[in-house]
């Protein structure tokens, strides 16, 4: 139902609806090697959307059934509900500084808490839709190996911060290792 990327730690996280009563939460390197299902989260049902505080390593998630907002360290532990209610059905979610944000489906406003619980700001704009944190602390300001095209014509996927795995797109072989080449 959402993905999300810590690129400073080569970590992906993503969630699924599973049953009418069953959420999931997995992890896996950036590449999708190494999946983990975190199963020591607790009552996750529908996870809609997905946040990160990388500099906590904690992820956040909102559930459309529960209507609240909880996380948990990036093993599973610690788990906390965070926003009890989103008054609404959540549809976005983003974390920073201390700060969850949210929007609602169908509402024309964006919620605003602290981590303590206290401090819900509501503000009304014309239209809400997914919302993303953005800012320069956030930047990582990394070399990017898979800039330098190593991977020839096929898929350069980040392993983590400095590993990375070619791939050929769907129909193509690998044609030769060194350089890497897909045949067509």
């Amino acid at each position: 139902t959402d993905v999300v990327l810590d690129v400073q730690v080569g970590l992906l996280f993503w969630s699924e609806h599973v049953k009418p009563h069953t959420g999931r939460i997995y992890r896996s390197l950036m590449d999708g090697t190494l999946p983990r299902w975190l199963h020591d989260i607790e009552k996750v049902i529908y996870p809609v959307a997905m946040t990160l505080d990388a500099v906590k390593n904690r992820i956040y998630w909102a559930d459309l059934n529960l209507q609240s907002i909880s996380s948990s360290d990036y093993d599973g532990h610690r788990q906390r509900v965070v926003v009890g209610s989103t008054n609404g059905l959540p549809l976005s979610v983003t974390f920073f500084e201390n700060r969850v944000t949210w929007s609602n489906v169908g509402d024309k406003k964006l919620f605003t808490q602290n981590l303590n619980g206290h401090g819900l700001v509501s503000t009304s704009l014309e239209r809400v839709s997914h919302i993303l944190s953005v800012h320069s602390v956030l930047d990582t300001n990394r070399t990017d190996p898979c800039a330098t095209y190593p991977c020839g014509g096929g898929l350069c996927l980040l392993k983590s911060r400095q590993e990375f795995n070619c791939f050929c797109p769907p129909g193509a072989r690998v044609a030769s290792l060194n350089p890497f080449q897909c045949s067509r």
